[in-house]
């Protein structure tokens, strides 16, 4: 229980520093998601918070080059087009799984990550919910039920949009009870 509150009360003031990113939060030990990042003030704000990788899962607009070698970023794109409703029948999941992947390998390099879309609660939410159901899934084992509450919570709080994106919603929730072999791997 203390556990938790400490983590509530970190999280409350990371996300009030990080007020300027949109759906900014902690996904797990140096793993941070949001949105578009946008000035010099936010960039600096992640250099002040350790994250030595940028993963941008936005189609359309990639990080600041400028910045990324200002703060010595390791900068990374991943463009994933989800803007039509119900487009995501033709989700491009290989691009995701190249994400999760790189996320991965940063982490195992030490370095604490910031994964971004455009809003931060879609996309992102794609992958810090494959992020999650890793940590929480493939240690041994697990609960799926609790597994799914937490992501569905996480996924509606940042506001991902079921009624929008049906088959993405329905594959993340469908990952909590019956695992991937790509998530544990």
């Amino acid at each position: 229980m203390i556990k938790l509150i400490f983590a509530i009360l970190i999280l409350f003031s990371i996300t009030t520093v990080c007020a300027d990113i949109n759906n900014f939060s902690l996904v797990s030990e140096g793993i941070y998601r949001g949105g578009n990042i946008g000035g010099y003030k936010n960039y600096k704000m992640l250099s002040d918070l350790g994250v030595k990788s940028i993963v941008n899962l936005e189609y359309m607009f990639r990080d600041s080059p400028k910045y990324c070698k200002e703060f010595h970023f390791n900068c990374q794109k991943f463009g994933i087009l989800l803007t039509i409703p119900h487009s995501d029948y033709y989700f491009n999941y290989v691009t995701l799984k190249r994400a999760f992947n790189a996320v991965l390998v940063e982490r195992e390099k030490g370095n604490t990550v910031y994964l971004h879309c455009f809003r931060g609660r879609d996309i992102s939410g794609a992958l810090a919910a494959a992020l999650t159901i890793r940590e929480l899934a493939c240690s041994g084992e697990h609960d799926s039920k609790e597994i799914r509450d937490i992501v569905v919570e996480d996924l509606l709080s940042f506001g991902f949009k079921p009624k929008t994106y049906p088959y993405l919603y329905n594959n993340i929730v469908g990952w909590t009870q019956n695992v991937p072999d790509w998530i544990c791997q």
